[in-house]
């Protein structure tokens, strides 16, 4: 079910935090459930990073981008974002407070959807 529902959508957007300098293990475990099966293949993928710390989770990134990639996840520059000090980015709700992650995350999310609507033309 799982990859099923990985190849049915169009694109996937991943958000995590940073533990230990590297990815959770819960989703490390997950991706390595498809590292083989192909459901990545060409996958229009976003990589959203955020750490309380000023590196953003920078060290769990470049470990789901290579992950990814390994992969062979369509990941381009304009799909990843690091997010830095990301308390004073958001307020106790999880509402996003600060006006340049707003921005940031919306470029994000309209690179990928022209992507698809790229492909879904050719």
């Amino acid at each position: 079910m799982y990859r099923n529902q990985i190849r049915a959508v169009d694109a996937v957007i991943f958000s995590t935090p940073e533990y230990a300098f590297g990815i959770p293990g819960v989703l490390k475990n997950a991706l390595d459930w498809l590292v083989s099966s192909g459901e990545f293949t060409h996958k229009p993928t976003g990589v959203i990073s955020a750490s309380p710390l000023a590196t953003g989770g920078d060290k769990a990134h470049a470990s789901l981008v290579q992950t990814l990639k390994v992969m062979t996840a369509d990941i381009q520059e304009e799909y990843k974002l690091i997010v830095p000090v990301v308390r004073t980015k958001m307020d106790p709700n999880g509402n996003i407070t600060d006006p340049e992650l707003e921005r940031s995350l919306l470029t994000l999310i309209k690179h990928l959807a022209a992507r698809i609507s790229n492909a879904n033309h050719h």
